[in-house]
């Protein structure tokens, strides 16, 4: 179940996508990675005194309780509206969960796959929307043989409210966001 739950979190990115290091079990000879300088999702089965010595400062997701320690990273913009627009998506995938239990975890059913198939349209639209259109944040060449883009980070982020900025910020600084950042640059200098 481990392992579902941490590569759950491939689909729930998109239109970004992971670019770094991802252990969906981590055994306990690799708990090292705890110490990792770059992010990383580690799926960790048990709460040891090792584990726990790690992860001052790490963003904790705890399956069994249902809740995140949030160490002192900045927080997610209009995440009350993205949790309301999830509730009841969630709430039909919690109700079948039950039976989930006597059935292998890839194995869904047609009710299954049509609530997940909504969670994932809700965040993928939230994931769209959360930095607008890097567009009106480029300054375009057109004066070479090929036209070139330069996205202008700190415009993007003055251009947002003051509350959503450290976040964006923080998030604009990842490679996830800057591999997306380049894709929708590169597409729109080429069309």
């Amino acid at each position: 179940m481990l392992a579902a739950i941490v590569l759950s979190l491939v689909p729930l990115l998109r239109p970004f996508a992971w670019h770094s290091l991802m252990l969906p079990i981590t055994p306990d000879s690799m708990l090292a990675f705890l110490d990792a300088p770059v992010p990383f999702v580690l799926g960790v089965q048990y709460k040891t005194p090792a584990v726990v010595s790690r992860c001052h400062g790490l963003l904790r997701v705890n399956v069994y309780k249902n809740a995140i320690k949030n160490a002192s990273f900045p927080s997610l913009p209009n995440s009350r509206q993205l949790m309301h627009a999830l509730a009841p998506h969630h709430a039909a995938l919690c109700e079948a969960a039950p039976l989930a239990v006597e059935r292998p975890v890839h194995v869904i059913t047609p009710d299954e796959e049509e609530a997940a198939g909504r969670f994932l349209a809700v965040t993928h639209d939230y994931m769209s929307q959360l930095c607008g259109d890097l567009r009106l944040h480029t300054i375009v060449n057109v004066g070479m043989s090929k036209r070139t883009g330069v996205f202008m980070r700190d415009a993007l982020i003055e251009s947002l409210p003051a509350k959503d900025r450290p976040f964006i910020r923080a998030f604009t600084e990842t490679q996830m966001f800057n591999v997306y950042a380049d894709g929708v640059i590169s597409d729109y200098c080429e069309a």
